[in-house]
């Protein structure tokens, strides 16, 4: 569930090359293998939910929301590309409207039912 902070105004990453940030950690990932995983490992490639950066720091985010929205179409496609499972961390909920980045606690309990659900997924269907 990386590529949050890629969203910063300062690096001007749009969906699309945060995505390939992910790609690169997959082919470092698959890169290491070693016999140890017992071939690749299976991996679950986590769009983070969108923001809505208030407040104080709201400069510093400057055009987030919008690029944060298109992040879960990019790494659904990027998901399917290599063979992962995919979980949209936005459908656990909103952010915390207060900040803008983070879950509530709520919205951590329901991203966590969510990620358990996935992983069994995975062990199911190996």
């Amino acid at each position: 569930m990386l590529g949050t902070n890629d969203l910063k105004a300062r690096f001007g990453a749009d969906a699309e090359r945060i995505a390939a940030g992910i790609e690169g950690l997959i082919a470092i990932l698959r890169a290491q293998s070693t016999s140890a995983w017992l071939g690749s490992p299976q991996l679950l490639v986590i769009a983070p939910a969108p923001v809505n950066v208030t407040g104080a720091r709201a400069a510093e985010w400057h055009g987030s929301q919008e690029k944060s929205i298109f992040l879960s179409d990019a790494y659904r496609a990027l998901a399917e590309r290599h063979g992962a499972a995919f979980l949209d961390a936005g459908e656990a909920g909103p952010v915390d409207p207060d900040e803008g980045i983070h879950w509530t606690a709520a919205g951590h309990a329901a991203f966590a039912e969510r990620f358990v659900a996935a992983v069994r997924q995975m062990a199911i269907t190996g």
